[in-house]
């Protein structure tokens, strides 16, 4: 008799089974050491790891809302070169940019009105004669509005349509003389402001804004690139209705930070409500021979350079 056939084999479907692990994929699974452990065995630590680890322990964080007073037709994110939005100054003045310490704000209640001092003179030498300082500011303080961090005013960051890109605004009417902001940003030596603005000069990067230090031979460097405020917004004018200002600042933070003066806005004439704010990209050069014809302006005032630097 012949034997019978053996039954069928199941039906089974082509599914892919589990892919055998290969030395690859576990080498993506295994944890990877952090910089802190890093740093305490034996191993060094890569400098981009440092540098992430010291703007960790530094609190900078990332803020990409505008703050109290502004608004906008976008964020800081959402411009060409995206910023980190910080209203305080950042001193960064270790070689190569990796030791960030942010500077911490005197309280309003502790700092004392300084403005027949500190700003009156200077702002009468720069502008001429100026009205009450506190009258012109909403009946507040400039000068403590200053040293803690406050914008009196309500500004806007809109798209300029004549292609200057972003710009600010005021919305309501600013008087001569009255504070309108501090330029803020990463505090940083000459040597590294060097090193950066040959970069920044092939992006079309023009932030950086030399300070001197009154009381120190030593100069510094405002860069708002990464780290600003809505100062670094403003656009340039070869007329510009505001104007810079070196002011010494109230520091609490003793021999942590070197005495940098601060940087700060103040309208140059009557601002009326909704016109923009502009300053001027290269002070004291009013004639086209002393620029260097690195970029094309787009003020289209009377008195236009044609250039910005």
């Amino acid at each position: 008799k012949a034997k019978p056939k053996p039954p069928p084999p199941p039906k089974t479907h082509n599914k892919p089974g589990p892919k055998p692990h290969s030395s690859a994929a576990k080498k993506e699974e295994a944890p990877k050491a952090t910089a802190a452990a890093k740093k305490g065995s034996n191993e060094k630590v890569k400098p981009a790891e440092e540098k992430k680890r010291k703007y960790d322990d530094a609190g900078l964080g990332k803020y990409f809302e505008w703050e109290h007073n502004i608004t906008g037709d976008c964020k800081p994110s959402d411009v060409l070169v995206p910023f980190t939005y910080h209203t305080s100054r950042i001193f960064n003045l270790e070689p190569g940019g990796v030791n960030y310490l942010v500077e911490k704000r005197a309280d309003l209640n502790n700092v004392r009105c300084s403005c027949s001092t500190s700003l009156l003179p200077a702002l009468t030498d720069l502008l001429g004669n100026i009205e009450d300082l506190h009258k012109i500011s909403k009946g507040q303080c400039p000068y403590r509005a200053l040293q803690c961090g406050g914008i009196l005013y309500h500004m806007h960051v809109y798209q300029d349509p004549v292609g200057k890109g972003y710009g600010v605004r005021t919305l309501e009417p600013i008087k001569k003389g009255a504070l309108i902001c501090e330029y803020s940003g990463e505090v940083i030596t000459t040597e590294e402001a060097t090193l950066r603005e040959q970069s920044y000069v092939q992006l079309g990067l023009f932030y950086l804004h030399d300070v001197h230090g009154k009381y120190s031979k030593d100069k510094y460097t405002i860069d708002p690139t990464m780290y600003g405020n809505v100062a670094r917004m403003l656009n340039h004018s070869c007329d510009p209705n505001v104007s810079t200002l070196q002011i010494n600042p109230v520091n609490i933070m003793g021999d942590k930070i070197p005495k940098v003066p601060r940087l700060v806005l103040f309208a140059k004439r009557d601002i009326d409500a909704e016109e923009e704010l502009c300053i001027d990209y290269s002070p004291g050069r009013d004639r086209e021979d002393q620029l260097q014809k690195v970029m094309r302006c787009f003020c289209k005032t009377s008195k236009c350079k044609g250039w910005l630097f």
